[in-house]
């Protein structure tokens, strides 16, 4: 009787483990998915809708994230009846229906504008599983993932299914991200015949531009299983990685093993420029703290830098296996400690007749315990120099090579380990923003924002809009340039719009090297009566916002008084294209209401 009460108590918390299950809300999200009227993805339930949806992330389709969203309760989305979840559904992707699963590709623009996702959980097997499946033709920017754990579960797949899987994106083809950044990522691959990438897993064409990756990956691949921190497998095409940084640790039980790159293949053509990897790597054989393997003869490495730590046979403190295909190396540096049998400080030549070109190029032959640039091959490369810790430390073995440390490197204590940098690297923001916030005020709307930290920063741009869609700048401020205290800023909009209105403000912040970031979203509301006609953005290009308190008779008149169009138009917003007027002066004119519009 005992043991039956044990065996009933075990039923019912194995019942209630997946009754507990959550079922996702699904919303559909505002928009025609046009460029200048996208999809508007604001919460969780309208990024399950685009899972969903592959019409709506076609090719052609524009999509803008328009908030933060927590992902935290996918982490309990569809019970696999063994007491475990599968998660969010992976955006694009294979035919698996499991976990409401949809087949498609996705080939849309994505907008993050800057907002996160923050937990997301996904459990899926045995290939294309990322937050996005399979891309082609995809433009992906300005979106952060913060704590996202994705685990690839399924060791039955065979060789003819070898694709990829990743954080970010699994399977890319004519793929462009930039701006991405995974903080505090999780990836787990126990998948046979599975390539493994922190942001992207395996593909073609790609360029990505200022990501980076803050992750800790651990693979378990029962047969293969190349992985980097960054790409996983560069299979075919031309791929070019600018200003893309890893951090964090990555160790498997099989080969081909990398901090940034796991393999290239033999015809790619792949360009690696200012990119750096602070990952300490741990696997079977063939490691190296950048590449696991560089199996080609076009790619090539340009100011660049390793400093994690390799432990694996066969492994060298920049890259691994080689063949006697030659790639170039270009200002390149490794400086972490190097462990295993028949390992290199900076690479393992597998052939004596290695045709790799070096220029300018070191490896830490003191920290990294190794003397020998190629452990045992017999391959010795001009261009490529041992040096001491204390001097891979010194500004002046670097500068003495021609380096550039006035716009592409830097060096100072207790940065990278005291040793060379690339400038605006990702791995630090260049503000750190403490609020932003909007207040009515008789003056108008007063904005103030405050930061506890800045680098390299130029100004602020102060923008505002009503639809959150079209933004009109209204005024910069300077900012402080470089600062570890805080810093107090305001602006006043001595005009914001009234009548029932949401005014929308953001900051767009600007670098002195031109990147840029912005703000989080803050709005007010006017009450009080205001002009029936709003008209805006004024000057307008492409097309004109007309706001109308309600139903009116509106008409555009040129300087000549002639009518060049005319309508009646609804209560609230109404978009009028101008495209097929010449730029000038006009008027907007109601019964009541007179405007003057600039057409640029």
């Amino acid at each position: 009787m005992k043991y039956r009460h044990i065996f009933l108590l075990f039923s019912l918390l194995f019942k209630l483990s997946t009754t507990f299950s959550q079922t996702p809300t699904s919303t559909q999200p505002s928009g025609t998915g046009t460029v200048n009227d996208p999809y508007l993805i604001s919460s969780l339930a309208n990024l399950y809708f685009l899972s969903q949806n592959p019409s709506y992330y076609a090719s052609g389709k524009f999509i803008k994230q328009t908030a933060n969203i927590d992902a935290s309760e996918t982490s309990s989305w569809f019970s696999d009846g063994s007491g475990g979840y599968y998660g969010f559904p992976i955006i694009g992707g294979d035919s698996r229906s499991v976990g409401n699963h949809v087949y498609g590709t996705f080939a849309a623009t994505y907008d993050g504008q800057g907002y996160n996702i923050r937990n997301l959980y996904i459990r899926r097997g045995c290939h294309y599983v990322a937050l996005f499946g399979h891309c082609f033709g995809a433009t992906i920017k300005n979106l952060n993932l913060i704590n996202p754990n994705v685990n690839v579960t399924n060791t039955s797949c065979g060789s003819a299914n070898y694709q990829g899987n990743a954080i970010f994106i699994a399977a890319f083809g004519n793929t462009t991200i930039q701006n991405i950044r995974i903080t505090n990522g999780i990836l787990q691959g126990n998948s046979a015949y599975g390539y493994f990438g922190g942001m992207l897993g395996r593909g073609g064409t790609v360029t990505a531009t200022d990501c980076t990756v803050e992750a800790t990956i651990n693979l378990s691949s029962s047969s293969a299983g190349k992985g980097g921190g960054f790409l996983g497998y560069s299979a075919s095409g031309t791929a070019s990685m600018t200003n893309c940084f890893t951090k964090g640790s990555i160790t498997s039980n099989q080969s081909y093993i990398g901090g940034f790159l796991g393999s290239i293949a033999l015809g790619s053509n792949n360009s690696f420029t200012k990119c750096g990897s602070q990952m300490n790597v741990n696997a079977l054989q063939y490691a190296g703290g950048f590449a696991g393997e560089v199996y080609d003869n076009n790619s090539t490495f340009t100011d660049c830098y390793s400093t994690g730590n390799v432990t694996a046979n066969y492994s060298g403190g920049f890259y691994a296996y080689s063949s006697y295909f030659g790639s170039t190396f270009s200002r390149c540096y490794s400086s972490g400690i190097v462990s295993g049998t028949n390992s290199g400080g900076f690479g393992y030549s597998g052939y004596s007749y290695n045709t790799h070109i070096f220029s300018n190029c070191f490896w830490d032959n003191q920290n990294s315990t190794i003397t020998s640039p190629f452990g045992t091959s017999s391959f010795a490369a001009t261009g490529l120099t041992g040096k001491t810790t204390t001097q891979m430390q010194d500004i002046s073995t670097f500068t003495d090579a021609s380096w550039n440390f006035t716009t592409i490197w830097n060096i100072q204590n207790g940065t990278n380990g005291n040793y060379p940098f690339i400038r605006n690297n990702g791995s630090t923001l260049p503000v750190t923003w403490l609020f932003f916030t909007a207040e009515k005020q008789a003056a108008g709307a007063l904005l103030k924002w405050s930061t506890a930290s800045e680098q390299n920063t130029k100004d602020f741009e102060v923008q505002h809009s009503t639809n959150t869609l079209s933004w009109t700048p209204l005024g910069t401020v300077t900012a402080a340039g470089n600062s570890t205290t805080i810093q107090q800023y305001s602006f006043t909009h001595a005009t914001p719009f009234k009548g029932n209105v949401y005014n929308y403000y953001r900051i767009l912040q600007r670098d002195l090297d031109g990147k840029f970031s912005y703000s989080k979203i803050a709005s007010l509301i006017y009450d009080e009566p205001g002009p029936d006609v709003f008209v805006y953005p004024n000057p307008a290009t492409g097309a004109v916002t007309i706001y109308i308190s309600e139903s009116k008779d509106v008409r555009l008149i040129n300087v000549a008084g002639a009518t060049v169009w005319k309508g009646t138009l609804s209560a609230g917003r109404n978009q009028i294209p101008l495209t097929h007027l010449a730029k000038g002066v006009y008027w907007v004119v109601t019964e009541n209401y007179k405007k003057q519009l600039l057409i640029q």
